[in-house]
């Protein structure tokens, strides 16, 4: 069991994150993926996206994932054009998808993720706690028996 530490709140929480899980993490920033690679690689199995594009070819053959945490300002095919196709071709992983952004969007995709109701993160991720949310997520759609 690791503790992870949240400050988010204006106070500290420690929330206890078991390992496991398959994570897709789809940003367009190489180094801001690296980094959360780093620090999530102990935890949990990562496969890294650099992009929309990469990770639709990534989802086309592979779809076990226990979470997706997706960047919404991507170039070429940005977070709504990567949600749209996981609504239309892997249903069962639309809970399990965390939106993070940072920063201004374009207003098409201000109301687009207004609508939606996944989990959504400010960039830059606090590392602690992107680490409870994915666990969060993970264990919130985990089908026991």
């Amino acid at each position: 069991m690791i503790y992870s530490v949240d400050m988010s709140m204006g106070f500290e929480t420690q929330t206890a994150v078991t390992p496991g899980g398959r994570v897709l993490m789809i940003d367009d920033e190489i180094t801001l993926l690296r980094s959360y690679e780093r620090g999530l690689r102990k935890l949990f199995d990562v496969v890294a996206a650099p992009g929309g594009k990469p990770a639709l070819e990534i989802l086309e053959r592979d779809r076990s994932f226990d979470v997706i945490v997706c960047d919404v300002m991507m170039p070429q095919i940005n977070g709504a054009g990567v949600f749209a196709y996981i609504e239309a071709e892997a249903p069962e992983l639309v809970p399990r998808v965390i939106f993070c952004t940072g920063g201004p969007v374009r207003p098409e995709l201000a109301s687009w993720l207004a609508a939606t109701t996944n989990v959504q993160l400010a960039k830059p991720v606090d590392l602690h706690l992107l680490r409870s949310t994915i666990a969060r997520v993970r264990d919130e759609n985990t089908v026991i028996g």
